[in-house]
């Protein structure tokens, strides 16, 4: 696709400023959505006054609003939703009230100016699997509902199956997009961010980390940076690198094949913070025994299709990657 007008919900989080910073760089427009409720717009302060980009806040659940502020774009990233696992339990409600109803308002725009829409789901969506890695097109497996609320999220996801009902009898072009455990510089490290900037913040505010199954449980991470060019391959290219063929329909794991046990991550995390000389508290992990109910103890990806269709791979190392981060850190704070 040649230069664009494009659409990023959720533009003021880890990843859409990231996004949208990446597409302003390729000489793209970007129009940028978000509420501000988990996002920020100290991530914006990079583009806020590039002529390319313009931000508006507001409500995604509220249909006249977005209705009035949509573009004739070519291309819009949903990206918005209510994450963090803390939020699963003690606001399910508002996790699937919220995610649903934005996606619908989205999906709905979409159909109706011919917006390719690249939908960003989530491991998630794959609910309770046991056999790993995750490949793209995954069967899911879902506990009783009433057994506990850890889903609420991943059923926010699993409506990429309506999405795909858009594709396929509404003639909607769609992508799906599942981004893995993405980390680096602005991610969250409050009690509802993602674990290593929770791990991170820990470690710089002098407290230890506390690491659920006594650290056995796994996930696969990708840094920022390959993420972003994951899931802007899957929205901007038009074809398939393999065959050819039209992208529309198809499904996208953006992560690495690494699969990481959280005890080697929190070890590596604490050693390159010794690198850097940052003061650690004398018992730096706290192991124990279980986590938030349902939780998956482990998860890694299989990005395929990516590499197939997408010519996409992930590369950077965790190692590289958290130094990064934790450079990132000491950088801004120096600069504070």
């Amino acid at each position: 696709m040649n230069l664009a007008t494009i659409v990023i919900t959720g533009v003021a989080g880890f990843l859409g400023s990231s996004l949208a910073e990446y597409c302003l760089r390729h000489g793209h427009t970007v129009v940028g959505f978000d509420n501000l409720s988990r996002g920020s717009e100290s991530n914006l302060s990079e583009i806020i006054d590039n002529e390319q980009f313009r931000f508006i806040e507001l409500d995604l659940t509220n249909q006249q609003q977005l209705e009035t502020n949509f573009p004739e774009a070519d291309v819009c990233f949903h990206l918005a939703a209510i994450n963090g696992t803390v939020f699963f339990h003690e606001r399910a409600l508002d996790v699937i009230s919220s995610n649903i109803g934005m996606t619908m308002n989205v999906l709905r725009l979409c159909m109706q100016i011919s917006t390719r829409l690249v939908f960003s789901s989530s491991p998630e969506a794959f609910g309770l699997v046991e056999s790993m890695p995750l490949e793209d097109y995954n069967e899911s497996k879902f506990p009783a509902a009433q057994d506990h609320q850890r889903f609420s999220y991943g059923a926010t996801k699993y409506v990429e199956e309506l999405a795909m009902h858009y594709g396929a009898r509404q003639s909607l072009d769609v992508r799906i997009v599942r981004p893995f455990n993405v980390y680096g510089p602005r991610l969250r490290g409050k009690k509802d961010g993602q674990v290593i900037g929770r791990f991170l913040s820990q470690l710089l505010s002098n407290e230890p980390l506390e690491l659920h199954y006594e650290g056995k449980h796994t996930r696969s991470f990708t840094y920022i940076d390959d993420a972003i060019e994951g899931i802007y391959k899957a929205g901007m290219l038009d074809v398939s690198h393999l065959d050819g063929k039209p992208l529309s329909g198809m499904s996208f794991n953006i992560g690495s094949d690494q699969e990481h046990q959280m005890i080697d991550v929190a070890k590596l995390l604490i050693s390159l913070c010794q690198s850097e000389r940052i003061a650690l508290p004398d018992k730096p992990m706290i192991l124990v025994e279980s986590g938030y109910p349902g939780d998956s103890t482990r998860r890694s990806c299989q990005p395929q299709a990516a590499r197939e269709h997408l010519h996409w791979e992930p590369k950077t190392t965790l190692e590289d990657g958290l130094l990064l981060m934790i450079q990132d850190v000491l950088r801004q704070s120096s600069l504070s």
